[in-house]
């Protein structure tokens, strides 16, 4: 495999030979010193994906792919267990080959808004204090807030369905309804700061659909959100 003979690396050294007026000599030894780093950075990350971690949050925030928990429990009669499973096999979490896109690796808050004709709700996951919050609001009433703490690995489970889901395509494919009974609106609140991709233009995505007529996907993580709240919530009941 070539780590530096690209069209980006190759203008990289003539760019470095220019500015610091390298000789033939230099450049070669550059050229050597780059590769060997090239490859031990690519065999840092080929091992990070070969690991086997011990939780699902561990594994996703170091190899920065969604992680599947593997065991190898049934071995067949006239098979060993290293035939089976590998001579190596370790059980617990591993990355598989979907990336987890850098947007969700910057989560400020997960939003859920339920609106309805006379009532509003909101639960919002805050990733970083693991926590969530509930507001209702009745009419023209006052609103009511409680918050309650959830485990790490309650907002780890959930970023992985929306990246498997792919919510950000969803968001862009699904026309935003007229007003209805009832609607949900699904938000993700990001760090902008810590955004380098150029393609995500805005902090904020976000999705609103018709009750009757949501995506499964969404329902689906709406019920989540619902019940890392512990239940019912008024707007649903």
């Amino acid at each position: 495999m070539s780590y530096i003979f690209n069209k980006t690396n190759l203008a990289i050294i003539i760019g470095v030979a220019i500015i610091f007026g390298l000789s033939a000599n230099e450049i070669a030894q550059f050229v050597k010193k780059r590769e060997a780093f090239a490859r031990i950075s690519y065999q840092n990350f080929t091992e990070q994906l070969q690991k086997t971690y011990i939780s699902q949050e561990m594994c996703e925030q170091t190899s920065r792919h969604i992680c599947i928990f593997e065991t190898c429990d049934f071995i067949p009669a006239g098979k060993t267990y290293e035939e089976v499973c590998g001579e190596n096999f370790e059980k617990g979490w591993k990355p598989t080959n979907e990336v987890i896109p850098e947007i969700y690796r910057n989560l400020l808050a997960i939003r859920l808004d339920i609106a309805s004709v006379s009532r509003r709700g909101t639960l919002e996951i805050t990733p970083r204090l693991n926590e969530i919050t509930y507001t209702s609001v009745y009419g023209a009433g006052e609103p009511t807030t409680a918050t309650k703490k959830i485990t790490t690995n309650d907002g780890t489970r959930l970023v992985s369905k929306l990246v498997l889901y792919d919510f950000l395509g969803l968001a862009r494919r699904i026309d935003q309804p007229v007003e209805t009974n009832k609607r949900y609106t699904i938000t993700l609140l990001t760090d902008p700061e810590q955004i380098n991709d150029d393609s995500q233009d805005s902090s904020t995505i976000s999705l609103t659909c018709d009750a009757a007529s949501c995506p499964r996907e969404i329902i689906d993580v709406k019920n989540d959100i619902i019940r890392l709240w512990g239940g019912l919530v008024a707007e649903e009941s």
